[in-house]
């Protein structure tokens, strides 16, 4: 980014920060939110006593601190700006800031959010062994089906988080990599890099959306009141329809007296 107006230091730095801040803890609260879901899994009978489950105020807080100070660093003094600075973003990151946001932050976390995805996905995979082993001591038909359907359920799964990471994480680290690499020593389109900058974003910004989709409990309230609303218009289809053919017979029983 940059802007061609001559803004001042706090107005320049908010512009920055604000956005930077934004992302710094949507990637945080997203990584508590695998944290836990993994420690749910992992250890399912201590769950409740774990501090992420006791303490979840204290949980938020961090979540939502850790990245606000990372984010004001460069408004605590650390940056490049001098008294005739124009509001551009060489003058408000350090490059020692953007290394160390992309290497030490970002990616890291996204690389444990990736790692504890295929965890909980191992672990599920071995549960799903264990079940199989006792529906095949009963050998019926309903327990092959079942086997069948968790099998296609869990497929879907690793479908899912698969294209998940390439078509949401992919972009955003390439884009990260051409920010720090490429634009320190090439003179780059603003449009280009704006453009880059938003899919990148963008795509981070739908896992949550995914996350909520794939979760029958988030979605319960909307199909029950998709299929309420299905009903009642089938069934008011359906009265209508009958009221039709009644009168349609009662004109033929009409029709065959006169």
């Amino acid at each position: 980014m940059r802007f061609d107006k001559k803004f001042g230091y706090h107005v320049c730095m908010i512009s920055y920060i604000s956005p930077n801040f934004f992302f710094l803890s949507f990637l945080a609260n997203l990584l508590m939110v695998h944290y836990e879901k993994y420690l749910c899994i992992i250890y399912p009978l201590r769950y409740h006593s774990i501090w992420v489950h006791r303490c979840v105020p204290l949980a938020l807080v961090i979540a939502w601190t850790l990245p606000l100070f990372f984010a004001c660093l460069p408004m605590m003094g650390w940056n490049n700006w001098k008294i005739d600075s124009n509001c551009s973003y060489k003058y408000v990151f350090t490059n020692a800031y953007i290394y160390m946001e992309t290497y030490g932050v970002v990616i890291p976390s996204i690389l444990a959010i990736a790692f504890i995805t295929v965890k909980v996905l191992s672990v599920a995979r071995k549960q799903l062994k264990d079940i199989k082993k006792l529906h095949r001591s009963v050998q019926s038909k309903a327990a092959i089906e079942l086997e069948h359907q968790m099998d296609l359920r869990y497929a879907r799964c690793i479908a899912i988080v698969s294209l998940t990471f390439l078509v949401c994480w992919v972009p955003y680290i390439a884009v990260l990599q051409v920010s720090v690499l490429a634009i320190a020593h090439y003179e780059f389109s603003w449009w280009i890099i704006l453009t880059l900058t938003c899919v990148g974003s963008g795509s981070a910004a739908i896992i949550p959306i995914i996350l909520g989709l794939c979760h029958r409990e988030y979605t319960e309230l909307w199909r029950n009141l998709f299929s309420r609303y299905c009903c009642k218009r089938r069934e008011t289809l359906s009265n209508l329809h009958d009221m039709t053919s009644k009168e349609e017979k009662l004109q033929d029983g009409l029709t065959d007296v006169k």
